[in-house]
């Protein structure tokens, strides 16, 4: 992608609104089409649904076949949801749609995220395995917040660190846009998404120094009659100065899918996870910080909780832990401030290996932004993704400001654009976000390889890149190229879980090849394995030692870049 500026800075949009919801859509449609359409971006999220139901294997007969029942679950599934909206915002949707002569069946795509949650569920619950194996690349593993106050915080003031992961890397990174809104009822509110995109709430505040983040989680729990993600943190940011009032809006109506909602409140002076699934809202504190990724941690939503891929668990939590180290240091010395809270946005680990997989700077990371409530500001990224990386500029929450959009190009920036220790690694690492894109947009194994495969060349030792090439070769039947990349992956490999897949998934490739005395090697040395998430690995080892996986199946698994994994 071409930077707008010498500095790596995206332009970024100001808009402002006014009046009802209706209005405030319409007038945002029609400031939409003065400045000028973004074919792209629109194409993007207009076709999210459709690409995210589709994957390598929907160009077989069979493929075909079961990505054609899932489109027509997700569309009865979102009719459903659409139907139980709240009428005013409902209208904002509509109106923003008319404005844009857009076609009014994307009005039904609103809830698409709650609906992905839902059916991932549900597949869970069902345990029909071909349907469930469909149903996992479904899983986004999106998000990570860090807010910290009292002796976690450098000055003692309240800041929410935020990383918004989605599967429109390259389109709505390129374009950030924060829309400030007066409401003909409620309080005055913001929040942060893309230039084409409405996305209210998911990344919002409001003039009482309320923040709010969403992140996803997957449970068998779930309904279609409930109140969607969006419309959910819009109500919250529309009428609430409180975290107790936060609270009880959320719990008011059911929630249709599952959620971890980060909110930080200036009036409390810190902030809480409100954890929902359809049967009911609980909420988690703490005492100085806390952090939030994909995993509910209360004790009544972790029963049933679904984990759609063997790393999903080691990836969420390997966020969250990472989070809590920095806030430790932060606890330990003098505690942590701006700078330190922007860093963490774009972290990679303490390990030089991490590249990808269960690190805070995701190449799906659209949004990054550091919120200081009580400033009434925020530190927001217009970089590339990952926007973890920066560079970033401060915009203050203003809305005196009449209806209109205008469109700056950020020069006062606050940090420069991070890059890796080395050129090699760096442009290595560009190539892997292209492979990611790669993966949302067009579903080609073969074009995935290739820039991951050129990744590897520029970073021959990175565990993540190597596992999923390996990956990728399974699915070309090229066993012994995959070998090879697997046998250097588990040699350069310094995180137990990972190490733990290398070996699985050598021993699976072993097997096929007929190799049953290494394939039974590298199955023991992964029982020997000692560390958190591992049981699903020992698992799935115990399995193939009864019923091996076969070639066809190692031909067809599924695959997350994003997570580094996949299932057969």
């Amino acid at each position: 992608m071409t930077m707008t500026s010498e500095t790596g800075a995206n332009p970024l949009t100001i808009i402002h609104l006014r009046g009802t919801q209706a209005e405030m859509g319409a007038q945002y449609g029609r400031l939409l089409q003065e400045r000028g359409r973004l074919p792209e971006t629109e194409n993007t999220l207009s076709t999210l649904g459709r690409r995210m139901l589709e994957d390598a294997n929907s160009r077989g007969a069979l493929g075909q076949l079961q990505s054609m029942l899932l489109r027509g679950l997700t569309e009865f599934l979102l009719w459903r949801l659409h139907r139980h909206r709240l009428p005013q915002y409902r209208a904002r949707s509509e109106a923003f749609l008319n404005a844009l002569e857009l076609q009014p069946s994307l009005l039904r795509q609103v809830p698409i995220t709650d609906v992905f949650q839902n059916i991932v569920g549900l597949a869970a619950r069902i345990g029909y395995g071909p349907f469930k194996q469909q149903t996992a690349p479904l899983a986004l593993p999106s998000c990570s917040s860090l807010a910290v106050w009292g002796q976690a915080s450098s000055d003692g003031r309240l800041r929410h660190a935020r990383n918004f992961d989605f599967p429109c890397a390259g389109t709505w990174d390129a374009h950030p846009k924060v829309s400030f809104c007066t409401p003909d009822e409620g309080l005055r509110y913001g929040y942060i998404d893309t230039v084409s995109a409405d996305a209210t709430g998911i990344n919002g505040f409001n003039e009482a120094g309320l923040t709010l983040g969403a992140h996803t989680r997957f449970h068998r729990s779930t309904r279609y009659d409930g109140a969607c993600v969006l419309d959910l943190c819009h109500e919250i940011v529309r009428r609430a100065s409180s975290l107790d009032e936060a609270i009880a809006i959320a719990k008011e109506r059911p929630v249709a899918a599952n959620w971890g909602l980060c909110v930080s409140s200036a009036t409390d002076g810190r902030a809480i996870s409100i954890e929902t699934t359809a049967d009911g809202v609980r909420v988690l504190e703490g005492e100085d910080h806390i952090t939030v990724t994909n995993l509910h941690l209360h004790p009544d939503h972790q029963v049933g909780q679904v984990c759609p891929f063997p790393a999903w668990s080691a990836h969420a939590d390997g966020r969250r832990q990472r989070l809590e180290s920095i806030a430790r240091r932060g606890l330990e010395g003098t505690g942590l401030g701006l700078d330190d809270l922007i860093a963490a946005l774009g972290d990679t680990g303490e390990d030089s290996d991490q590249r990808a997989g269960s690190i805070l700077a995701q190449a799906i990371s659209v949004t990054s932004v550091v919120f200081e409530p009580e400033a009434r500001r925020m530190v927001l990224s217009v970089g590339d993704c990952p926007t973890g990386f920066g560079p970033y500029t401060t915009v203050d929450w203003s809305w005196d400001s009449p209806v209109g959009l205008r469109e700056i190009i950020p020069t006062d920036l606050v940090a420069p654009r991070k890059r890796f220790p080395t050129p090699d690694v760096d442009a290595g690492h560009a190539l892997w976000r292209q492979a990611v894109r790669a993966a949302y947009d067009r579903h080609d194994d073969a074009e995935q390889l290739a820039l991951i495969e050129a990744a590897i060349a520029h970073d021959p030792e990175a565990p993540s890149y190597r596992l999923m090439a390996g990956l990728l070769r399974l699915r070309q039947r090229d066993w012994s190229t995959a070998i090879k990349h697997l046998e250097v992956g588990v040699l350069n490999s310094k995180e137990t879980f990972r190490t733990g897949q290398f070996h699985l998934w050598i021993a699976r490739v072993y097997s096929v090849m007929g190799h049953i005395d290494s394939a039974r090697q590298h199955r023991e040395m992964l029982r020997t394995l000692d560390g958190p998430h591992l049981d699903a690995l020992h698992a799935l080892a115990a399995q193939d030692e009864h019923t091996p996986v076969s070639a066809r199946r190692l031909a067809r698994l599924v695959y997350s870049l994003d997570l580094v994994d996949a299932a057969a």
